[in-house]
């Protein structure tokens, strides 16, 4: 008897431990995802991407900042969208710490970035970028309503 309890105390213990440990897995990816996000070299390349005329990236000469800002916005989006896809970062934190900016610069930077497979010959480049994107805009995250609206009777519980 007393021999079952401790294993039944071992099980509790270990799925309380093992839950635990998921948590703080998630909590320390968001934060990573935010450190990532907020870094000034990404937020002046996110800023000069977003303001720039789609026509821009469409073109056969892209001014070399718009190059520069592409491939940081692109190897970033590359790596969170290849963590995604493996688990290593929930996708809900994902898609609601930066949904709507991934498929929007991904918006503006596709010409650009086709135009360099098809000239490198290499289809894979920034894949996991555009698998990204797709995943998010088909989850209608350019629809939703922004949380500051949707979320306008929020109140901290402490």
């Amino acid at each position: 008897m007393v021999e079952g309890l401790a294993v039944l105390a071992a099980i509790v213990f270990g799925y309380v431990q093992l839950k635990q440990f998921k948590q703080q897995r998630a909590d320390n990816a968001a934060m990573e995802l935010m450190r990532s996000l907020h870094d000034p070299e990404f937020i002046k390349a996110f800023q000069l991407i977003s303001t720039s005329p789609k026509s821009k990236l469409e073109s056969q000469t892209v001014e070399a900042s718009l190059q520069d800002a592409s491939f940081l916005i692109c190897g970033r989006f590359e790596a969170i969208g290849q963590a995604a896809y493996r688990g290593s970062i929930p996708f809900h934190l994902i898609e609601e710490l930066a949904g709507g900016g991934v498929v929007q610069l991904w918006q503006k930077i596709q010409p650009f970035i086709e135009g360099l497979r098809e000239e490198q010959n290499y289809p894979q480049l920034f894949e996991w970028f555009q698998w990204l994107a797709e995943q998010l805009e088909g989850r209608g995250r350019t629809d939703e309503v922004p949380a500051f609206i949707r979320e306008k009777q929020w109140r901290p519980t402490s």
